[in-house]
């Protein structure tokens, strides 16, 4: 029979410890791997996620097709592209035009021109489709009049106001907007 001597069981005590670093050593590196997988994962969805949300964020010009009647512009006859105009004798020099688009943001424009040159413009919105959160992304924060169920926010760097319905619960900047004016003199 074999006896267990004292050397053995110290040989067998240190081998012990040793495996058990080499052990731990794979161990903690697999971890690590394993942690540095998942960080890469969870940056890769972050990064993914912030870049579909500002694509959806990204403030789109609804008036961009409209550029070539904006307040300063000459009025050229816009008849052929469906604007409806009149002048009267009362309105001097004042000439008053409307159009209705049938897709977009807006369903009705109004413009009044002096002289030839367009003085102000009025978009009536489609039902919801355009806030004054749109609006601030475009041109920043608004001057903002609360009035019982209604405000009124004007942009002096784009000379243009906006009023939309506020619900009578104060403001916010998911306020459906009901008409947006744009006007040289906004004062």
């Amino acid at each position: 029979m074999e006896s267990i001597s004292p050397k053995r069981i110290i040989k067998g005590e240190r081998l012990r410890p040793a495996i058990g670093r080499i052990v731990s050593s794979v161990w903690l590196r697999q971890y690590q791997r394993l942690m540095l997988v998942l960080l890469s994962i969870m940056t890769i969805v972050c990064i993914s996620w912030v870049m579909l949300v500002r694509q959806r964020v990204s403030a789109s010009n609804p008036f961009w097709g409209y550029t070539t009647i904006l307040p300063g512009q000459q009025w050229k006859s816009k008849a052929a592209e469906g604007y409806s105009c009149h002048q009267t004798v009362t309105t001097g020099n004042n000439k008053y035009c409307t159009f209705s688009p049938t897709s977009g943001p807006f369903w009705y424009i109004n413009l009044v021109t002096h002289d030839n040159i367009i003085s102000s413009v009025t978009f009536c919105v489609r039902d919801g489709a355009l806030r004054v959160g749109d609006l601030a992304l475009l041109w920043g924060k608004p001057t903002i009049q609360i009035f019982q169920k209604s405000g009124l926010f004007k942009w002096s760097s784009s000379h243009a106001t906006a009023d939309g319905v506020t619900g009578g619960w104060g403001f916010g900047y998911d306020f459906p907007l009901v008409h947006v004016t744009f006007s040289i003199n906004t004062d």
